[in-house]
């Protein structure tokens, strides 16, 4: 016992003098220096304290700025996450950073962390459930993004820029569009509540349209389309309602010549008629001479 207490003083003493602890180690190089024992029959390292997410979350006013550095292991995810331990979601080693708990990039537990970092902090994302900052654009394939442009004489800030092509196994979807069955309101009812500026234009004023303007009624004109070096930038969704509106447009033009065409049919039909008539009247005067 009393080996046992001088060995301590002489260890406190040198670690007041050298301001440096070592343990199995009479020469430290830092200020905890610790040396693995040679033989095989006791387990090495330092373990931290091992504390439940909640357990670590019932000592949020007790981790502050002096706290700063702290290392714990969380045996298992915090259940309703304060703002401190709302990074607890899995088992592993965490350090707290002055604010709030930070997981360690390895070990059990540990995540790849994403290249985003999460909504409001300035820690790495772990999950893809996690928000990433939500104020930013995204590119895709290039570091740098389409910088907004104008065209048709709106100016175009593009939140997704993507350098390549796009594919997709589902549909695109754009949820600020008109449909173009005003066409149809307008041709039969006089007026459109779709589109109150639509006005359907017979194929005469379509022609006199087409031959002061160049382009289709309704159709945005190549003049306030953005040319590039690569080709036009044109706004698909515009251009899809704008198509099904000339088509609209085509039928009901096919459909009234189609009624013209059998009005005709019906005139000549019965002029046929009555040059049958007439000429079996001839035929009969002429045979009774």
């Amino acid at each position: 016992m009393k080996k046992n207490i001088i060995f301590l003083v002489a260890l406190l003493l040198s670690s007041a003098a050298y301001s440096q602890v070592g343990i199995n180690n009479e020469t430290p190089k830092a200020t905890l220096d610790v040396a693995a024992k040679t033989p095989s029959t006791t387990a090495e390292g330092i373990i931290a304290p091992r504390l439940s997410g909640d357990d670590i979350k019932a000592k949020d006013g007790q981790y502050l700025a002096d706290q700063k550095g702290a290392i714990v292991y969380a045996t298992s995810a915090v259940g309703t996450p304060s703002v401190k331990t709302a990074n607890i979601t899995t088992e592993g080693y965490y350090y707290f950073d002055g604010a709030v708990w930070v997981k360690f990039n390895s070990g059990t537990g540990a995540s790849t962390p994403e290249p985003w970092q999460i909504q409001g902090t300035t820690n790495p994302a772990t999950t893809n459930t996690q928000n990433i900052y939500q104020a930013g654009n995204v590119s895709i394939g290039s570091q740098t993004p389409i910088a907004p442009f104008t065209s048709n004489s709106v100016t175009i800030t593009p939140k997704l820029s993507v350098t390549g092509n796009v594919a997709t196994t589902g549909s695109y979807y754009t949820t600020t569009g008109k449909y173009a069955d005003y066409v149809f309101e307008d041709y039969f009812d006089g007026a459109s509540k779709i589109d109150e500026t639509y006005k359907f234009r017979s194929l005469e004023e379509t022609a006199a349209y087409i031959k002061a303007n160049k382009h289709l009624p309704g159709v945005t004109s190549i003049k306030d389309i953005l040319k590039t070096e690569n080709g036009y930038t044109v706004n698909l969704s515009e251009l899809s309602i704008q198509q099904l509106e000339k088509i609209e447009e085509l039928y009901l033009h096919t459909i009234e010549q189609q009624e013209e065409i059998s009005k005709q049919k019906t005139e000549i039909n019965d002029l046929k008629s009555r040059m049958e008539k007439l000429e079996q009247l001839l035929v009969k005067e002429n045979n009774n001479k």
